[in-house]
């Protein structure tokens, strides 16, 4: 999918003459909860004051899993301390892209989720801020997201 769709329109822009890069991990890369994120596509911005951080969990093979926090901060999540009572998730789910679906195949769908955290109830409010500014990001492409 990303060397049909998203590496021509990549290539097309020059989009890594503004900093950006498409790279595919060519290395095992596991974390405390996925086990695999080999081949994976990471599509990032070179220029983002995150892009150290991105680099090395990404990029750089490692020893021993990557703590989940680690790959958050590198995706660029708000900070959810691991530290909380009783476990909840904080999903956004692309409205958009399940009305698609549904024409498509001509019935409901599962959600097609954006991104989601697992966090406690006291950190909402720091999530709430996120996913508006994605909220907005999206809606200028035409994407309906809810939480």
């Amino acid at each position: 999918m990303v060397q049909e769709c998203l590496q021509p329109v990549f290539e097309q822009h020059k989009l890594s003459k503004y900093g950006f890069l498409l790279k595919q991990i060519t290395h095992p890369l596991a974390t405390s909860k996925q086990h695999y994120f080999k081949t994976a596509w990471v599509f990032a911005d070179t220029r983002s004051p995150l892009w150290a951080e991105v680099n090395d969990v990404f990029f750089n093979p490692h020893a021993k899993p990557i703590d989940d926090d680690r790959v958050g901060v590198a995706l660029g999540y708000p900070e959810v301390s691991r530290s909380f009572a009783g476990e909840s998730k904080f999903s956004a789910v692309d409205l958009t892209e399940m009305g698609e679906l549904e024409v498509e195949m001509g019935r409901r769908v599962c959600s097609v989720r954006a991104f989601d955290f697992r966090c406690g109830s006291e950190h909402f409010g720091n999530l709430v801020p996120y996913f508006e500014r994605c909220a907005a990001a999206a809606k200028e492409v035409g994407t309906v997201l809810r939480m």
